[in-house]
């Protein structure tokens, strides 16, 4: 079936060079258009080049070119909004520090040393491997004030 003339098909990149569509939204926006988790779109972005910490209100073509906005939309498309959610850890850097009593530049010095994207900064979730990663870190890591 043929598109109306009127209606915008996003069936080529042409479509991802204007700033309308996916392209005139902000990664929020995104994120709550289409229940998609906001870790997933931030390091997508980073996956595509783009050095964090990333402005999840800025409008993706102000983040992404054309074809750099044709391959998220084709990672948002070919994953399930709830795979996507399982692939990130339920609590942010912030959060981790919090909970397991342990001081942020510590967490935020261990994610530098694997190379870890911290696109959101102190309110990223990491990948569900790195924080495996983290948190065995962690349970090995003595607090200062714990030395007899």
């Amino acid at each position: 079936m043929e598109a109306p003339d009127d209606q915008v098909t996003y069936d080529t990149l042409e479509a991802f060079q204007g700033d309308y569509g996916a392209a005139g939204c902000t990664l929020k926006e995104i994120a709550k258009d289409y229940d998609f988790p906001l870790e997933f779109l931030v390091n997508s972005v980073c996956d595509l080049g783009v050095v964090p910490p990333i402005d999840s209100d800025k409008k993706v073509s102000d983040l992404l070119s054309g074809e750099r906005i044709y391959a998220l939309v084709e990672a948002l498309t070919t994953i399930d909004p709830a795979e996507a959610y399982d692939r990130f850890a339920d609590h942010n850097l912030a959060e981790i520090a919090d909970y397991e009593e342990v001081p942020l530049t510590h967490i935020f010095q261990i994610c530098a040393e694997y190379g870890f994207n911290l696109p959101l900064g102190v309110r990223t979730h990491l990948k569900r491997d790195e924080y495996s990663i983290l948190l065995k870190e962690i349970t090995g890591y003595q607090n200062e004030d714990d030395v007899p």
